[in-house]
This record gives structure tokens, C-alpha cells and sequence, in this order.
């Protein structure tokens, strides 16, 4: 852990990570590499390959949409630019920022999703060794032995205005 509240360790691990070049991304073939926090993280078209000693995470956004009317996105290669890794789907902007203390994931909605009704969700695709088990307001993802290994969670939201939204995580079909 870092030592600092845990409202404030995304925004200084991003500002860390931003002025210092070990924190950047960097191109080996069409992937974008990072390390930072414990977590070596590779970007592909496909998604993000996250590697911890206990195992990895596959990530991928798999749709956008209103309740349960998702619309899947395609697949497009990342950009870098600093510590930051973007990922650009039509009106959705998915960015990481790489920091010593770990990996933060953001996402931009230019516009509201067009059809359905109810919640906007984001749906994450998720692969890799690591098992995920809900507890209370985050993801915990475990080894194999039981040990946590990565958490993912400090979700909050807000809209064009910088009004905070109710936001909440959770496992759907595993």
C-alpha cells in the first residue's frame, strides 16, 4: 500500500508516473508495455494483459450500453503517449495511467449510449489465471491459493458537469 488515503493514491500515482520515464509506456510491435505498482501490464488490440507474481488479468471492454441493451465495441490498437495508455472506441475513450502505485483505468462517454433504458453499464471482459470474488464495493482477484492478488475498485463517476453519480461494481455470469 502506499501510505497515502486511498482517495488520494490514484492521483499521485498518475502525477508520479507521469514525470517519471520509468512509469512510461513503451511499443515493442503493435503492444504497449508498462510497469508500475507490482503490475507489468501489456496493451494489445485485444485488451490489457496485466501480470502479478501470483498470476494475470485479461481485461477488455466488451460493450457499452443502457441496462441490458449492450452494444459490443471493436477492437482497436492502443495509443501511449507518457504513462498513459488510450483506448479509442467510437464515443468512448478508455484510458490507463501507470503509476508506482499501480494501474488506474478511466473511461470518457462523449454522449449517453443510444437505445435502452435504465443504468449506463460498462461491460468488461475478463480472463487470465486470477479468480474474481466480489467483496462489498470491489473486485478482489485471487491466485490460486487464495491469496489476493490484484483489487480493483475506488469506482466513482461523475457526469459533464463534475457532479459525482451513484457508480457501483459487479461480477456478472463470472
Amino acid at each position: 500500500t502506499s501510505g497515502l488515503p486511498s482517495s488520494l493514491a490514484p492521483a499521485a500515482s498518475a502525477s508520479i508516473g507521469a514525470s517519471e520515464r520509468s512509469f512510461w509506456q513503451m511499443r515493442r510491435g503493435g503492444s504497449l508495455l508498462t510497469h508500475g505498482g507490482g503490475i507489468k501490464s501489456t496493451f494489445t488490440a485485444s485488451g490489457a494483459a496485466l501480470g502479478v507474481a501470483q498470476g494475470t488479468l485479461g481485461l477488455s471492454l466488451a460493450g457499452v450500453g443502457r441496462g441490458q441493451s449492450l452494444k459490443p465495441v471493436a477492437t482497436f490498437a492502443p495509443q501511449g503517449a507518457a504513462n498513459q495508455v488510450l483506448y479509442r472506441y467510437g464515443s468512448v475513450t478508455e484510458i490507463y495511467r501507470n503509476g508506482p502505485y499501480g494501474l488506474e483505468q478511466t473511461f470518457t462517454l462523449q454522449h449517453r449510449p443510444h437505445g435502452g433504458t435504465g443504468a449506463l453499464v460498462l461491460a468488461l471482459r475478463l480472463g487470465g489465471s486470477l479468480v474474481p470474488k466480489q467483496v462489498g464495493s470491489q473486485i478482489l482477484f485471487r491466485a490460486q491459493s487464495g491469496a489476493t492478488a490484484l483489487r480493483y475498485g475506488q469506482l466513482s463517476a461523475t457526469d459533464a458537469t463534475g457532479r459525482r453519480l451513484p457508480a457501483q461494481i459487479q461480477i456478472h455470469n463470472g
